[in-house]
């Protein structure tokens, strides 16, 4: 199973919530217009909330603020990356 896999890499779990989210948000904030990956973004956190709510009916899973914020900060970091990564092409196009 995919949580067993991941619990064997010896990684700190906000780490794989960091880095999920940054993947799941820097895909829109490269491709889409500001205004569609900032709602999209909004939506990400708000997915990541509701999956760590809906751990509490789980067995052996628990709710913790501490996956809900490293969600949040995976979507600010991966949105700004990427929004970074746009300007950084315009201006490389526009030589």
């Amino acid at each position: 199973m995919l949580i067993r896999a991941v619990d064997s890499l010896q990684v700190d779990d906000q780490w794989i919530h960091l880095s999920a989210y940054f993947l799941l948000s820097l895909l829109p904030a490269v491709h889409e217009r500001p205004a569609v990956a900032l709602n999209m973004g909004a939506l990400a956190v708000l997915l990541g909330f509701a999956i760590e709510c809906g751990q509490i009916f789980v067995a052996d899973r628990t709710f913790q603020w501490a996956d809900a914020a490293a969600n949040a900060a995976g979507v600010v970091m991966g949105a700004s990356s990427g929004r970074a990564l746009c300007r950084l092409a315009e201006r490389l196009a526009a030589r």
